[in-house]
């Protein structure tokens, strides 16, 4: 007959403190260093690194950097087209929250002008793109209500067997160039 040594909290205890009698310390040293320097490695799923923005350079490039997951503005941003590095969309692969600080911006945030941008981010797999607390505008050159979205954004392919990307509006304020005539708006509506 076979006995098994059952797995407990207080049996790892035991045999860790075993592990310090045994007179192997090269070994163990060295394990326990693989062991910090793996662990090193990791980086915590809820941990975020926030990056401060005052331009649309500033902001694309926090777009870019893998490990922004907060992004501040700090004053009203005009993204433009020279703004992008490159000719091929950013592919944002972590979830990102723009926001701004209602209490320094005034009463709705500061600015996001999108100058009808079209097509320079794209949404990776389970990924959410959440603004809040900002005032989007230039962000859809046709009716809102007809084709609701962010010109910006590249429309991208449901990919079978993953969480769909999002993007999340939250306590913002969307700007319009223009008021719709009443028959418009009903149309748009229904």
């Amino acid at each position: 007959m076979t006995r098994s040594l059952k797995a407990t909290p207080l049996t790892a205890l035991w045999i860790s403190q075993l592990a310090f009698h045994i007179s192997l310390p090269c070994y163990w040293s060295t394990l326990r260093l693989l062991l910090i320097l793996y662990l090193c490695k990791l980086q915590p799923r809820n941990a975020y690194v926030i990056r401060q923005v005052r331009t649309g350079a500033e902001l694309v490039n926090a777009w870019e950097d893998n490990i922004v997951t907060h992004i501040d503005v700090l004053e009203d941003i005009a993204v433009s087209e020279a703004d992008f590095n490159t000719s091929s969309p950013v592919l944002l692969n972590r979830s990102v929250t723009v926001e701004s600080d209602v209490a320094s911006a005034g009463t709705f945030g500061y600015i996001l002008n999108f100058n009808f941008l079209q097509r320079k981010v794209t949404l990776g797999p389970g990924t959410t793109l959440t603004l809040r607390n900002v005032i989007i505008m230039n962000f859809r050159a046709g009716t809102l209500s007809a084709s609701p979205g962010l010109d910006i954004l590249t429309p991208t392919q449901h990919v079978p067997d993953a969480p769909p990307s999002m993007v999340i509006i939250q306590d913002a304020m969307v700007l319009l160039r223009w008021c719709y005539p009443a028959s418009t708006q009903d149309e748009n509506i229904r």
